[in-house]
């Protein structure tokens, strides 16, 4: 079965995207080509749902990425794959920026398109696993958070029934001392008290599914995605984590850290401001223009605490800073507040 969905292909030489095109047309329906000078307006356009990039050497289809990432509105918000497109000699390469999820996948295609059947069988790939992850399918987190507001029911019951008992507590006291009319109201209060007691009981097995509810979300750990270049500072931030009942997934680069913001939905983001390929500040700018990313906290780690630094970045949409060499308190005092944040929001 064909799955549905456009398919853009973007290649640096016309001859490519043509015999791409006409490989893929023989088993899915909607495939275009652009050039790289055309792609985001392309994109934009008309979101495709599989992106496939063919670029000799692959470094271009590094360097198309990120200038994509930068130009086009819509390709942070929107659910696609990346498909990547290498000569034989590259695949070494082609696997690692796959692992490092700048591209979802690869396809060793020169010399002399090497293997036509399993370029389309990449792409069924990628259409079946964005099937399987449709935004009607609520991942983890996006369940955990409405099952603590879900837990809240009990204690909200719990006080509600509390204020009735005492309104009724003070109802009889006042009836006590009125003399012959008791009777006759207490009679009317009684089929309340009744009411009360028989919610509390009809309540019971939502109130037990709450805290089973609660019970699984405590088990969802929060997600920290980590964006710096250097190697000492991810060594450094996961020893100042350990033990901290957070998971920490990193990023070297902007376009890997894309590749994590695609596939999952962490509960904050640390930012370093000197990245290899785009600086944090345009990062952190982009991150706040995907509506999926929009409430996204975004902490900026620096070495500089410039008052146009700040500016900037407060500008782009950055909810704090932690200037470096930063303590393991000062680190986790921001983090566990964001995140204590984003629990009640």
């Amino acid at each position: 079965m064909n799955r549905t969905g456009l398919i853009l292909v973007v290649a640096a030489a016309t001859m490519d995207a043509d015999l791409i095109r006409r490989l893929l047309s023989e088993e899915f329906d909607e495939v275009t080509t652009a050039d790289a000078d055309q792609a985001a307006e392309v994109f934009d356009r008309q979101p495709p749902r599989v992106l496939v990039l063919a670029f000799r050497p692959m470094e271009r289809a590094q360097g198309f990425g990120l200038a994509l990432y930068r130009r086009s509105r819509l390709i942070h918000g929107h659910p696609h794959r990346v498909v990547v497109l290498c000569a034989a000699e590259e695949t070494l390469r082609a696997y690692q920026l796959c692992r490092q999820e700048c591209f979802d996948d690869y396809v060793v295609f020169w010399p002399f398109n090497h293997d036509a059947p399993r370029l389309r069988m990449a792409v069924h790939h990628a259409l079946r696993e964005l099937d399987l992850a449709s935004p009607d399918m609520p991942d983890a987190r996006a369940f955990a958070t409405q099952a603590r507001r879900v837990a809240d029911l009990e204690r909200a019951l719990a006080g509600y029934e509390e204020q009735g008992r005492r309104h009724l507590d003070e109802a009889d006291r006042r009836l006590l001392g009125a003399g012959s009319a008791a009777e006759l109201v207490g009679e009317v209060i009684a089929p309340v008290r009744r009411w009360a007691g028989a919610m509390a009981e009809a309540l019971a097995p939502q109130v037990e599914s709450a805290r089973a509810l609660a019970a699984l979300a405590a088990r969802v750990r929060p997600l920290v995605l980590l964006v710096d270049d250097d190697d000492m500072q991810h060594a450094l931030v996961a020893r100042m984590l350990a033990g901290q009942n957070i998971d920490l997934i990193g990023a070297r680069s902007c376009q890997e850290a894309w590749g994590h913001l695609r596939e999952r939905q962490p509960d904050l983001v640390l930012m370093d401001i000197n990245l290899p390929d785009t600086d944090g500040i345009e990062m952190t700018r982009r991150i706040r223009s995907a509506p999926r990313l929009s409430d996204l906290p975004v902490i900026m780690l620096t070495g500089h605490s410039g008052k146009r630094m700040v500016v900037d970045s407060l500008a782009a949409g950055a909810a704090d800073f932690v200037v470096k060499p930063f303590t393991r308190d000062g680190l986790l005092g921001k983090i566990e507040r964001f995140l204590a944040d984003a629990r009640t929001a």
